[in-house]
């Protein structure tokens, strides 16, 4: 084998090992961002969220018809459906 055989044979090596860093990579940058058809409501659900639950579980209603008036211990079916909006099937949260 000539010199620049072996030359050629290590570059082809080194770009094989680049493509599958590259390619292992792409993988790990899909894996780490949100998928597209999950609704973006579902994907920012967080502070907000757990901030209208807390209101809800100190007696406050949460429902926009009677939004901060105290429920007076009794349950609003309004702000349950409002809390349970995020947590069921995707296509629900969407609108």
């Amino acid at each position: 084998m000539s010199d620049m055989e072996v030359k050629l044979n290590w570059l082809e090596d080194q770009l094989e090992m680049l493509l599958a860093a590259v390619r292992e990579m792409k993988a790990e940058a899909r894996a780490s961002v949100p998928s597209p058809q999950m609704p973006r409501r579902q994907q920012t659900l967080g502070e907000g969220y757990t901030n209208l639950a807390r209101l809800y579980q100190e007696g406050y209603h949460i429902c926009p018809m009677h939004f901060g008036s105290l429920r007076q211990g009794k349950e609003c079916l309004f702000c349950a459906a409002l809390l349970h909006r995020g947590k069921g099937d995707p296509a629900k949260t969407q609108k």
